[in-house]
């Protein structure tokens, strides 16, 4: 299996545009299997920042897998744990699949993530 992997897409800073664009560009040409965004896509809400970007990441033809980051996750008010939930159900809707909520199996091959951060709500005030 050939592994198109990114992270860090951080799609809520101008300064990564020309990056992304790039990025963009290239999807449908890449000689992968599936697609696999690691953590960051962006931060804040959905309608703002991955609304107008995961459709245009639907150029990579194949499955597109995510595991969500802490800038995904982080927010000033509310559960991380809310946020999760609500990130993987935004990805689905856009037909990604969430590792941390199942892995992936395709031809013999099982693919699993976890995000491995939390908001530190159980650190002593």
């Amino acid at each position: 299996m050939r592994i198109a992997a990114v992270s860090d897409l951080h799609v809520n800073y101008a300064r990564h545009a020309e990056g992304l664009e790039r990025l963009l560009a290239a999807l449908p040409g890449l000689r992968a299997d599936v697609l696999v965004v690691a953590g960051d896509f962006a931060s804040g809400p959905f309608e703002e920042h991955y609304a107008r970007w995961l459709p245009r990441l639907a150029a990579f033809a194949g499955p597109r897998l995510a595991v969500p980051g802490n800038h995904d996750l982080w927010q000033l008010r509310g559960p991380t744990g809310a946020r999760h939930r609500a990130v993987c159900a935004h990805l689905r809707e856009h037909g990604w699949h969430c590792l941390d909520e199942e892995p992936f199996r395709w031809r013999g091959v099982t693919l699993a993530g976890n995000v491995g951060w939390y908001d530190y709500s159980f650190y002593p005030a």
